[in-house]
């Protein structure tokens, strides 16, 4: 090139790290120079920045610090030629966050940086003295120190972990406290276990998004912000690549209320064939927010070109290479209350059909009361600027308000309190969402809060005109007393049609589907059908510990969208689960795709349950895979299943002896003509409140 003055570079560095731990700013080269001039400051404005003269085009900083501190870093070309200095590249932001103790927040280090990192834990003392030992059950971490006497005032252990042994992504471990000796008297035990996790990030690229493939994903919402009562609102995702080949995938973060187009940010993350990559509290450790709060949509673009595809079923994607899930909760010191977010396919985003036909996404159990609040989310997927009609209906089908809402291009915007703001109350209602104007593709979710726990439910879309089977069915719902809640099921059927449907609704007892109760409805056009604690007040199952399916069936296909809310219910409010209905086209019989189940975990934060259940009335036999990032092992059960049976069992009855992070499950068809759905229930031990994880 000509001589003259250096173009701008392109800058980036890891969003999060902590306190210790080396990072490196990094741009790219530009015609003409030899050198670069880098800057580093703790203001935005570089007021008191500090500088330097580079021939490399990477930067590698190290900060201690027992606070939360952001620094910023930019860059310039100098003139190889004239020794001029040409534009500022664009600002990049690393926030480093102080060591704090394990489970206070997920460590995050860049990855291929080698650095130690370290965590501390603090064993409560006890009185009289007593020696301690503490093991760890995954080799790449050390404790110190490991054994000692434990006195009243207690000890802090120091945990370090060594990335080089590490993959990207989130690594959990379990921290175990043996008190006592053999050679006392006292019989030696085991305080509660503690898990400690360290996330290596890869850099994080300022700019905008275009319009994503039809196979990218969209996960609607994610977030690190503060909640009530030091409370913390994160989410954790997953992503999994079913493919016969390595995989390269860009994650884009789009904060809320902003044109996606112009203002994103973007990282990288490879994935070998059949992996699962833990990516927890991705807002804060991939993306960076320091002390600050962030909200925003996530979307996984497939960058590889698939050269391969899987089995495919009725109903199911033949290019499902990729499955992705979130679970945004709120952390608390009592454990966690949160829900499941689905990875929604671009491809099934929502616009304006040409052809003058309507496309309408409908969301069911809205309730807007003394009880509960609805908070109405949509997010626009091309690019481009859309305007969406809301309409709200009550229980009984009539209109009770209608708006419409602007979205820029590639924007996420969460709408709280919507009818309460027009001062609307109801317990039984729903949205539906229409994209009115020629642009923009949207898709929508619902979000509903029990006001006395905060405990949330997440409602994904139905698109009404794609409705119709004669078989729908509904998996876990109790009516079920135990020492630790009450299990409660409010189950919702909504006529999407336009003449009344009548409805058999069969209750199976789980694990012997001879035992059964049926009863007949009729649904009214546009209606929902509210039936509150189905199984005593609808069947009238009068016992205390009953737990099974529900199966509605039809004498032809109708345009039915069948849903049930499981939860624990007391005096203190309500925590539970939303449960979508399944039909055959959700399943899967021989010969298909095995399904996925991600977002699993046993250890001691999480227990897992796994569900299946046989959807057409045929019998079936399922094989159940564990998959498990550390291990080459897949423990696998087969279980047969009779005609219309629902079977739930934990994780940790397939044999485990050490805890189970990031695991996933497989459910594959091996004999039978029936077909089965699948689900987990990932539950925190501290609150016992459940996340239901469909299976995809």
């Amino acid at each position: 090139a000509a001589c003259g003055v250096p173009d701008k570079p392109l800058a980036w560095a890891v969003g999060q790290v902590v306190s210790g731990t080396a990072y490196a700013f990094r741009w790219s080269s530009v015609p003409n120079a030899a050198t670069y001039e880098v800057q580093e400051s703790t203001t935005a404005d570089f007021a008191t920045a500090t500088t330097q003269l580079l021939s490399t085009q990477t930067a590698t900083f190290t900060h201690t610090s027992d606070t939360p501190a952001r620094f910023y870093y930019r860059v310039r070309a100098v003139s190889s030629c004239s020794n001029e200095r040409g534009a500022y590249s664009n600002l990049s932001v690393v926030n480093v966050m102080p060591v704090r103790p394990a489970g206070a927040q997920h460590v995050g280090a860049e990855t291929g940086m080698n650095s130690t990192v370290v965590q501390r834990v603090f064993i409560p003392g006890v009185d009289p003295p007593t020696p301690f030992t503490v093991s760890i059950d995954r080799p790449w971490l050390t404790v110190t120190p490991s054994s000692g006497i434990l006195g009243p005032d207690g000890v802090t252990v120091t945990v370090a972990a060594d990335p080089g042994a590490l993959p990207l992504g989130t690594n959990s471990a379990t921290l175990n406290v043996s008190y006592g000796s053999a050679q006392q008297t006292t019989d030696a035990v085991t305080s509660k276990p503690v898990t400690v996790s360290v996330s290596l990030v890869t850099p994080v690229v300022p700019g905008g998004k275009n319009t994503p493939p039809p196979d990218a994903l969209i996960i609607p919402a994610v977030g690190h912000a503060a909640g009530a009562n030091n409370s913390m609102f994160q989410s954790d995702v997953r992503v999994t690549n079913l493919g016969a080949q390595t995989m390269q995938y860009q994650v884009t973060y789009t904060p809320r209320l902003t044109d996606g187009t112009l203002t994103s940010s973007s990282t990288t993350i490879q994935l070998a064939p059949g992996a699962t990559m833990a990516l927890d509290d991705i807002v804060a450790n991939f993306f960076g927010t320091g002390s600050t709060a962030a909200v925003g949509s996530l979307e996984i673009r497939p960058m590889t070109t698939q050269t391969t595809s899987g089995m495919s079923a009725p109903g199911l994607s033949t290019q499902l290479a990729t499955v992705a899930s979130s679970r945004t909760y709120n952390q608390t010191e009592k454990g966690t209350l949160g829900q499941y977010i689905p990875a929604i396919p671009y491809s099934a985003f929502i616009g304006k059909p040409a052809d003058g036909t309507r496309a309408v996404l409908s969301l069911q159990q809205v309730s807007e009361s003394a009880a509960y609040r609805t908070n109405l989310g949509l997010v626009e997927g091309s690019g481009q600027p859309a305007t969406v009609r809301i309409t709200a209906y009550d229980g009984s089908g009539r209109e009770v308000a209608a708006f419409d809402e602007s979205l820029q291009p590639a924007e996420f915007k969460q709408l709280d309190g919507l009818l309460t703001s027009r001062g609307i109350t109801m317990t039984d209602g729903r949205f539906e969402v229409e994209v009115t104007s020629a642009t923009g593709k949207v898709s929508a979710y619902t979000s509903t809060v029990d006001n006395k726990t905060n405990d949330p439910y997440l409602v994904w879309p139905a698109l009404k005109q794609a409705l119709g089977s004669n078989r729908y069915v509904l998996p876990a719902v109790a009516n079920f007393n135990s020492a630790f809640a009450n299990w409660r099921s409010d189950v919702r059927i909504y006529n999407a049609g336009t003449t009344p449907v009548e409805a058999t609704l069969t209750y199976y007892t789980r694990s012997n589907p001879s035992s059964n109760v049926s009863k007949t409805i009729t649904i009214a056009p546009n209606e929902v059908k509210a039936l509150d604690n189905a199984l005593p007040s609808f069947f009238g199952i009068a016992e205390t510990a009953a737990a099974g399916s529900i199966v509605v069936t039809t004498a032809q296909n109708s345009p039915l969208v069948t849903s049930a809310r499981t939860y624990a219910d007391s005096p203190d409010g309500t925590y539970g689960q939303f449960i979508p209905g399944v039909t055959a086209k959700e399943s899967v019989g021989v010969g298909a795709r095995p399904l996925q189940i991600l977002q699993l975990e046993s250890s001691d934060r999480f227990r897992t349950n796994i569900g299946l259940v046989e959807t057409t009335g045929n019998a079936a036999t399922a094989e159940v895979s564990v998959i498990t990032p550390d291990s080459k092992v897949v423990p696998k059960i087969v279980i047969p299943l009779q005609p219309n049976e629902y079977r739930q069992f934990g994780l940790a009855e397939l044999g485990f002896s050490t805890s189970i992070y990031n695991a996933r499950v497989t459910v594959k068809v091996t004999g039978g003509s029936g077909k089965v759905a699948a689900y987990g229930a990932v539950i925190d031990s501290q609150t016992d409140d459940p996340t239901y994880v469909p299976s995809q």
